[in-house]
């Protein structure tokens, strides 16, 4: 046995030991107990075996609007080729990258697919993708003014929040508590009057941002203490007149 010219093997079989291009060659020597005959030869060129890939998996899993995904494989080629597998991203079925990574094309209950098609730069081996469906992010508020500062008995107290922002775009409702000397009370609108508080009291307010699918953290407003009010007297009258 030859393999591109060089001796291989001697016995009636050969495995292994070569790889596609190659030419590998079978010489045959008749020989009796006298002497050998005319030897005679038959060739073949090894085909190229096409590369696969196993173990295809999206990363992170599970996977939120403002994660970067990265698509991870395992591949062999029987023919020891270089890999030279190509990706393909799809969300809900539509391509949207080629490239190992994917971010920012994808939000809550989206279907994120990586397909991975095995080559050796030869030829394509059998795709193999992998499925994700993106979870929600909760939605986040950055502050929660509670007006006013300097608040009695008889003010109106209002709490008032910032900005709502959500990764997945969703709109994002807000809903209120509040608290007294720590304790919480049962009031859930966004304005609390002196039928609720009392002079000393410190009053907080604290609203729980919502997307429809989850409560994101609830943001403390700032402290009001209620201030003592001044007394008033409505006639003064001197006697006798």
């Amino acid at each position: 046995w030859t393999v591109d010219g060089d001796e291989v093997g001697t016995d009636d079989t050969l495995s292994g030991g070569f790889e596609s291009g190659q030419t590998v060659t079978c010489t045959v020597t008749p020989t009796d107990d006298e002497e050998s005959g005319t030897a005679m030869s038959a060739s073949i060129v090894i085909e190229n075996t096409a590369p696969v890939v196993t173990d295809v998996e999206i990363l992170p899993d599970p996977a939120t609007a403002s994660d970067e995904l990265s698509c991870t494989y395992t591949f062999y080629d029987e023919d020891g080729h270089d890999d030279k597998s190509t990706y393909e991203w799809t969300v809900g079925g539509s391509v949207v990258g080629d490239e190992p990574e994917l971010e920012g094309l994808f939000v809550h209950g989206d279907t994120v697919t990586c397909t991975v098609t095995p080559n050796d730069g030869t030829e394509d081996g059998t795709a193999v993708s992998d499925s994700i469906v993106i979870e929600n992010t909760a939605p986040e508020l950055d502050e929660v003014t509670l007006s006013p500062e300097e608040a009695y008995e008889s003010s109106e107290l209002a709490c008032t929040e910032g900005t709502a922002t959500d990764d997945d775009g969703e709109s994002v409702t807000t809903s209120y508590a509040w608290t007294i000397d720590g304790i919480a009370i049962s009031v859930t609108s966004d304005t609390l009057d002196g039928d609720d508080f009392d002079k000393g009291d410190d009053v907080i307010c604290w609203v729980t941002p919502n997307d429809g699918s989850d409560d994101g953290d609830a943001v403390e407003s700032n402290t009001v203490t209620i201030l003592n009010t001044a007394p008033e007297v409505d006639d003064v009258e001197i006697s006798p007149d």
